[in-house]
This record gives structure tokens, sequence and C-alpha cells, in this order.
């Protein structure tokens, strides 16, 4: 059997598309949130609130004006100055311009012999603050058994800058 010029020319032809269909092409990257400010991306914040006075605690953590803050982290924790006195509220994250970002109840009851527990909020995908804006954590009251001085609020938030 012999093989015609044609035959040799569509193998030849039908070889070098195979070749080019599976050879690389370029790369293309498409634009996502990524951890991307160098080797230290995190950011935290933490304070103390006497919530008998001012229930809001202004410029706690702040995004850049180049990177979005992905929040990760949120743990808050309601302490009172002397014993068997229960309390209820609510955490807000808001931004200057009124934008809420995050609302946690946080429960205390004192038994005996018992601690108070601390609410904690690890969202799957995070809590977006974007670029150029700043969080300031309030304190709204649902009840509370003894004088709102007698109570604190101390929080922790944490999270790493990404390319917005």
């Amino acid at each position: 059997m012999q093989t015609s010029r044609f035959q040799l020319g569509l193998i030849a032809f039908l070889s070098l598309a195979l070749g080019v269909a599976l050879s690389s092409s370029e790369a293309v990257g498409y634009p996502a949130a990524a951890v991307s400010t160098g080797s230290n991306p995190i950011v935290s914040s933490t304070g103390t609130m006497n919530l008998g006075g001012s229930p809001t605690d202004p410029g706690v953590i702040s995004a850049p004006d180049t990177h979005d803050l992905v929040i990760t982290d949120i743990l808050v924790g309601l302490n009172q100055n002397s014993d068997y006195c229960d309390a209820q509220g609510e955490v807000v994250l808001s931004d200057e311009e009124g934008n809420h970002y995050a609302r946690l109840p946080v429960y205390m009851s004192h038994t005996d012999n018992s601690h108070p527990t601390v609410t904690t909020y690890h969202p799957s995908s995070g809590v977006l603050l974007p670029a150029g804006r700043t969080v300031s954590v309030t304190w709204n009251w649902v009840w509370h058994q003894c004088s709102t001085g007698s109570y604190t609020l101390r929080y922790n938030l944490s999270g790493y800058l990404a390319q917005p």
C-alpha cells in the first residue's frame, strides 16, 4: 500500500493543527480581591468602652485609600464589675456614612461560678470594608439589671488588606 502525497500532506496539516491547538497560550490574569500588600497585610484593633459613657468608639479600624479591608474575626465581651447583673445588647460596626457592616448580639448572664462568654464572629467570606472607610463600634442596650456605668465592653477586630 502506497501513501499518496495528498495523504502525507493531510497528515502533516492535521499534526500541525493539533500541535497549535494543544500548545500553551499567553496567560491572562483577571482582577480579584486577594491578599496583596507585602509580607504582613494583617490589620487588627482592640478597645474597651465604659458603657456608662458614650456608646460609640469612633475610628476603631480603617481601610487605607489604596486597599479594601476584609474583617475576618470579631470578638466582643461584656463585663460587669459587680455580681449577678445580667445584660444584653448589640454591637454595631458602621462607617462614617452610616453604612452597617455587622450587627452582633451580645449576652451576659451571671450564675455562681460562671464567667461571661465572649461573642465571636468568623464570617466565612469576611466583612468587606471598602478602601478609605473607617469603622466605629457602637453599643445598643437591649436590657440591663445594674447601672450602665458598671458594664464594660471589650472588643477585638482583625482582618487583612486586599486589592479593591
